[in-house]
């Protein structure tokens, strides 16, 4: 059972009846989304420049930027393998990962898209932190059904001030099992390293929507 209110539990069911998709538009409200509709609802496109190492530090995970859009690669290793089709292999290196993606709007703001994969028993309490965070839900599926565990996917996104934005991501993956890091160091790297998230912390895992 979730840590969060009943109202995020009803949010959620809601949601998953609906699916995922089309309840993005459904649970898109929240903080996050009424600062961006504050400064309007009108189409954008990217401008500006992200603040990369404060939303690397916050998320605490390394990524890279190029063309000025900011991508986190989080390669699931503490789920580890899986069995898939025809006896193929999936690893946290292949297919067993998931990308954060952070884009600047200009007028102090940004777009987050992102997709995770995880465990069955971690998908509920998941979706609540996104719904309590003021992101929005929008897909949650299986990309094989012949997997051994089975993964599942969840993909999420968000508009805000860029560092508002980089906490809400990084307090729905405190929902997950990943190993927070005891520091980060962001890098110019392709993809990040992985070795941060398998240390643990020191202190009990603090419910979903706490800061570490």
């Amino acid at each position: 059972m979730s840590d969060l209110d009943f109202d995020s539990r009803v949010n959620r069911r809601r949601a998953l009846a609906l699916g995922g998709v089309t309840a993005g538009g459904l649970l898109s409200a929240g903080p996050l989304s009424a600062v961006a509709q504050a400064r309007g609802d009108r189409a954008r496109s990217q401008a500006g420049k992200l603040p990369a190492k404060r939303i690397q530090e916050i998320v605490q995970a390394e990524g890279m930027v190029s063309s000025g859009v900011l991508s986190i690669d989080i390669a699931r290793k503490d789920i580890g393998d899986s069995k898939g089709p025809l006896g193929v292999t999936f690893t946290p290196s292949f297919e067993i990962d998931g990308t954060l993606t952070f884009q600047p709007l200009g007028h102090r703001l940004a777009f987050f898209n992102g997709d995770l994969p995880l465990r069955g028993h971690e998908t509920n309490r998941f979706i609540d932190a996104i719904i309590a965070n003021g992101l929005t839900f929008q897909a949650f599926h299986m990309h094989y059904i012949e997997m051994d565990p089975q993964i599942w996917f969840i993909h999420w996104r968000g508009v805000g001030e860029p560092l508002r934005l980089a906490k809400a991501v990084h307090n729905t993956l405190k929902a997950t099992e990943l190993r927070c890091p005891r520091r980060c160091r962001p890098t110019r790297r392709a993809r990040w390293t992985t070795s941060a998230w398998e240390r643990s912390c020191t202190g009990a895992r603090r419910s979903a929507t706490r800061a570490w």
